[in-house]
């Protein structure tokens, strides 16, 4: 389980980095209250004062691990698993 959390983090921040080197990265920074956790971005945005240790993680829109991570929770693990075999089969 360790080694799954371990790559998750990493797939995340390389996912970040590309967010990161966009040149208008400041002007998301200020609009989502992006802060840097542990080395991940998460949006505070009018959150900011909730009470909620669970701050939503920056995933860039246009990613395939951000599509899979929407399938999964819309639709489940297993469906999820079902369509990316598909798509890894064709």
């Amino acid at each position: 389980m360790e080694e799954t959390r371990e790559a998750e983090f990493k797939w995340i921040q390389e996912m970040q980095a590309k967010v990161k080197s966009c040149e208008d990265f400041q002007q998301l920074q200020d609009q989502l209250n992006l802060r840097d956790e542990n080395g991940i971005l998460k949006c505070h945005g009018h959150l900011e004062h909730a009470e909620t240790e669970a701050w939503p993680v920056l995933l860039p829109r246009d990613h395939v691990f951000t599509a899979l991570a929407t399938k999964v929770l819309h639709m489940g693990v297993s469906m999820t698993l079902a369509k990316l075999c598909q798509v890894l089969d064709s």
